[in-house]
């Protein structure tokens, strides 16, 4: 259940950070 749960804040984390970055280079 742990490893389930890291998983998905991992892949959750990992998503943010991508569209944080296409947002950031949008903008620029």
């Amino acid at each position: 259940m742990r490893q389930d749960v890291n998983v998905f804040i991992y892949l959750d984390v990992k998503k943010a950070l991508e569209e944080g970055m296409n947002l950031y280079i949008s903008n620029n």
